[in-house]
C-alpha cells in the first residue's frame, strides 16, 4: 500500500507538470495565431475601407493606383509587411503569460504538502475511524517526509495517536479491529516518514519508546529500518511484522507468542528481546543478529520458537516452566532437564532449531537496553 500511495503522489505531480505544460505550448501557439489572424483582419478592413473611400471620395486617385483593386494589392502588401512584426508581438506576449503560469503552477506545489498537511490533521481529528485513517494514509506523503518541519510535526502527531488507541480496552470486536487498524496505518506511517531520515534519533531527541500496546493478530508491514525504538509490556501475539532492518531495537516484556517476524536487511540487526515470551515464534532475517539478544527470552517447552537468521546462530535459554497458580513466575529448566526432554520418545522436534543452549537466568547482564 506504502508504493502504491508513493507511486500515486509522485504520478499527480508529474502529470501536473505535463499539463501545465502542454497548456502553455497550446496557448502560445493559439494566441500567436489570434494575433495574427486579428492583424489581417484589421489591415483587410483597412484595405477595403481605403478602397472604398477612393472609389466613393476621392475624384482623382494617387498616382499608381488605378482602380479598387490596385487600392487592395497596395493595403494588403503593407499588411504582409507588418503581420511579421504583431506575431512576434502575439508570440511574446503568450510567452510572458506561459511564464507567469508557471510560477503560479510552481507556488501552488510548493504549498500544496503545507495544504495536505493540514487536511491530513483535521480528518484525524474527526470522531469517525475511517476519517482517521484517511488522514493518516494522507500522511504518508514523500513530500511531507522531505520537509523537515512538516514530518517532525506528523511524526509526533501519530506518536501521540499510537499510544493513545493502541493501549488495551474493553471493546467489542468491531471497535478492536476499527482500532487496529487506525494504529496499524499510524506506525506505517510513522516509519515511512522517519525512514526518510538519517537518523531519526537525532530529530527526535530520544528514543521512541512504547508501552502496553494491544495489537495482537495485527498485520505490521514497515517498507523501512525501525531506529531507536523501544516495545514495553506490549502484546503482539500472532502478528506479522516485517521490516527492513533494525537499529537500537528492543522489547521488554509482553509477548511474540506464535508471532511471524520476518527482517529483510543482509548486515547485522542491532535487536534485542527481554523478558518476552517467544514460544511459538518465528523469525527470519537475512542477515545476522545479537548473539545473546535471546539470554533473557521465555518459551514454552511444548511450543519452541524458530529462529533462523543467515549469518549467526542465535543462543537461547533453556524453555520455561511457568507456576501453575501463577503464570508470570516460574523457573528456567536446567540444561539436563532439557536435553533429557528433547530425548524423550515424541519430543525430537520440540527442540528449538539453528539455536545454541544454555541454562535460563534471569538477571544475565549481557544484553542491550536502551
Amino acid at each position: 500500500m506504502d508504493e502504491q500511495f508513493v507511486s500515486d503522489q509522485l504520478t499527480w505531480r508529474s502529470t501536473w507538470r505535463r499539463w501545465m505544460k502542454q497548456v502553455g505550448e497550446w496557448q502560445r501557439w493559439l494566441w500567436s495565431h489570434i494575433y495574427l489572424v486579428i492583424a489581417l483582419a484589421v489591415l483587410s478592413f483597412a484595405s477595403w475601407y481605403v478602397g472604398a473611400l477612393f472609389d466613393n471620395v476621392a475624384p482623382n486617385k494617387p498616382t499608381g493606383v488605378e482602380d479598387y483593386e490596385d487600392t487592395r494589392h497596395v493595403a494588403l502588401t503593407i499588411a504582409g509587411l507588418f503581420s511579421p512584426f504583431i506575431a512576434f508581438l502575439g508570440l511574446y506576449v503568450a510567452e510572458r503569460r506561459f511564464q507567469t503560469q508557471v510560477k503560479q503552477a510552481d507556488v501552488m506545489i510548493g504549498a500544496a504538502p503545507q495544504q495536505r498537511y493540514v487536511h491530513a490533521v483535521n480528518l484525524l481529528s474527526q470522531e469517525k475511524s475511517y476519517q482517521k485513517i484517511a488522514g493518516i494514509t494522507a500522511l504518508r506523503d514523500p513530500a511531507i517526509a522531505a520537509n523537515e518541519v512538516l514530518m517532525a510535526s506528523a511524526a509526533s502527531t501519530l506518536t501521540a495517536h499510537i499510544r493513545s488507541r493502541g493501549t488495551a480496552r474493553t471493546e467489542d470486536d468491531t471497535s478492536r479491529l476499527k482500532r487496529l487498524r487506525e494504529v496499524q496505518e499510524a506506525m506505517k506511517t510513522l516509519f515511512f516518514l522517519e525512514g526518510k531520515q538519517k537518523n531519526p534519533v537525532a530529530y527526535r531527541g530520544n528514543y521512541l519508546k512504547f508501552y502496553n500496546l494491544d495489537l495482537a493478530k495485527t498485520n505490521l508491514e514497515f517498507l523501512a529500518d525501525l531506529v531507536g525504538v523501544g516495545f514495553y509490556d506490549c502484546d503482539f501475539s500472532e502478528c506479522r511484522f516485517e521490516f527492513i532492518g533494525a537499529r537500537k531495537v528492543i522489547f521488554i516484556g509482553g509477548t511474540l507468542k506464535k508471532a511471524n517476524i520476518k527482517i529483510q536487511t543482509n548486515q547485522n540487526l542491532e535487536i534485542s528481546f527481554q523478558f518476552i515470551d517467544i514460544s511459538g515464534t518465528h523469525i527470519l532475517c537475512n542477515g545476522g543478529i545479537w548473539n545473546n539478544t535471546f539470554g533473557l527470552c521465555r518459551y514454552d517447552r511444548f511450543q519452541p520458537p524458530n529462529i533462523h537468521c543467515a549469518f549467526s546462530t542465535v543462543n537461547l535459554p533453556t524453555p520455561w516452566i511457568a507456576d501453575v497458580n501463577l503464570p508470570n513466575q516460574g523457573r528456567y529448566m536446567s540444561l539436563e532437564e532439557a536435553n533429557d526432554f528433547w530425548a524423550s520418545t515424541g519430543n525430537e522436534n520440540l527442540r528449538p532449531v539453528h539455536s545454541i543452549h544454555f541454562p535460563g537466568n534471569p538477571t544475565r547482564p549481557d544484553v542491550y537496553k536502551v
